[in-house]
C-alpha cells in the first residue's frame, strides 16, 4: 500500500496467477507439466525420446 506504483505489476501478475488457479487448477497443472516436459526434452534431446 505504501508503494502502489512499485508493487502494481507484481501484484497484478500474482493476482492473475491466483485467478487462473481458481478457474482451473487442473488446467494450470497440465500447462506447467507440458512446459516442464518441453524444457527437459529440449535440454536432454534424444535421452528423453
Amino acid at each position: 500500500m505504501k508503494n502502489p506504483k512499485k508493487n502494481k505489476s507484481g501484484g497484478q501478475f500474482i493476482g492473475f496467477l491466483n485467478l487462473l488457479l481458481k478457474i482451473s487448477q487442473r488446467g494450470i497443472s497440465i500447462f506447467f507439466m507440458a512446459g516442464y516436459l518441453g524444457v527437459v526434452q529440449n535440454s536432454s534431446g534424444l535421452l528423453v525420446l
